[in-house]
């Protein structure tokens, strides 16, 4: 072999060694790690069933490629451990979270790592649950419903749990004697009943709860408040026009009598009865160029027994004479016209140079229909619009 096959062979005698010693180094922690030990496990010290706790496994060396796993095992299903905690490769712990489930009573539950031979345990406490809190609709409608709220401070068990509740104003508001917080709940919701009444009612609910050393007992206060409910506005309905002979009206003259010329009266006309309401009335006199009609005309009758204050006034300053008369209160409905101041007949309206008539005491009267139309008054031309009755000589 010549210098530099030597050479060569040499060379290459140094690069397989260094490769060698490269390969030993990498394969090193896998050996390694495929020793690791259970270093140490922790865990939650206690929690109320229902909710979580947290396992924590520790291992001596990072774990190898694709990890390893450490068995795990529980003596209660209050705490159902999963079979194993899975440590990541190339890290040496891993936390183990797991929901509990609820207990009726306080329950010590032992969970234990296993690991090569190394066992590691600890106690965690599951606690039974209990009332915790009361809430209560702190402004009920009075004749709807208030709503109570029983709270626990965990996830309720087989068979629920059970929470006495009372109230100071049992006539007012339906409250159950109890409620039961069922199974794998932690509240229950009540819907109570209100009654409807004036005035407003102050109340208060208490809810009890007693186990062993568990003795708890929460008051709230509300008010059951009668709200006004707004009436909607009816839809206008259009008046009718109802049969002349129907309507029987009252009135009453409220002003003194007689009228003196130039003076008013008001004269309060009432439906007493009559077709459905609601319909219009306008009202006229028999001798508009004595008396006439000032105000209070037209008037809209809504209901049976409503009155309109309908105001007369003398007329008889404006044409002159001396001679008194009377004048009677007139009703048109539609077309129609009929009288209604038979009570008026006598009542008397003064005109100049005429001594003051006796007071005259009007009285309640039933209109009788008047079809047919007035003769014309002669001493005085009537407007055109209107119809005149005879009226008595003095």
């Amino acid at each position: 072999m010549s210098h530099p096959q030597v050479a060569r062979a040499i060379r290459a005698f140094f690069v397989i060694a260094l490769i060698g010693a490269f390969v030993f180094q990498g394969e090193e922690p896998q050996s390694a790690s495929a020793a690791a030990t259970l270093v140490r496990m922790s865990a939650s010290g206690s929690a109320t069933g229902g909710k979580r706790v947290h396992i924590r496994v520790v291992i001596s060396e990072p774990a190898p490629l694709g990890g390893l796993n450490v068995p795990l095992s529980s003596n209660n299903p209050a705490v159902p451990v999963p079979a194993f905690a899975h440590v990541n490769s190339g890290a040496t712990e891993e936390l183990v979270g797991i929901t509990t489930n609820p207990v009726a009573d306080t329950v010590n539950v032992t969970v234990t790592a296993t690991y090569k031979g190394v066992v590691k345990s600890r106690v965690i406490t599951i606690k039974e649950p209990f009332h915790s809190s009361l809430s209560l609709q702190s402004v009920i409608r009075a004749g709807g419903q208030g709503r109570v709220t029983v709270r626990l401070s965990g996830r309720a068990p087989t068979g629920g749990i059970t929470v006495l509740l009372s109230t100071d104003r049992s006539d007012k508001f339906d409250l159950p004697p109890s409620v039961t917080v069922q199974p794998g709940a932690a509240s229950a919701i009540l819907k109570v009943h209100a009654t409807d009444q004036l005035p407003d009612v102050p109340i208060s609910v208490t809810s009890h709860y007693q186990k062993g050393a568990i003795n708890n007992t929460y008051t709230k206060n509300a008010i059951i408040r009668h709200f006004e409910t707004s009436t909607p506005t009816p839809t206008p309905t259009a008046t009718s026009t109802p049969n002349p002979n129907d309507p029987t009206f009252s009135f009453t003259i409220l002003s003194g009598v007689p009228v003196v010329s130039g003076g008013s009266v008001v004269v309060r006309v009432c439906m007493a009865s009559g077709p459905t309401p609601p319909y219009d009335i306008n009202f006229n006199t028999t001798s508009q160029a004595r008396a006439k009609v000032t105000a209070g005309s037209p008037h809209t009758y809504s209901a049976i027994n409503e009155c309109a204050d309908v105001t007369m006034t003398d007329q008889i300053g404006q044409v002159g004479g001396t001679t008194s008369g009377n004048v009677n209160l007139r009703a048109r409905i539609g077309s129609r016209e009929v009288d209604i101041g038979q009570a008026i007949e006598g009542f008397p309206i003064n005109f100049p140079g005429d001594p003051v008539a006796p007071t005259a005491t009007a009285t309640s009267t039933t209109a009788a229909a008047q079809s047919a139309e007035q003769p014309v008054e002669t001493s005085t031309p009537a407007p055109t619009d209107s119809v005149v009755s005879p009226e008595a000589t003095p």
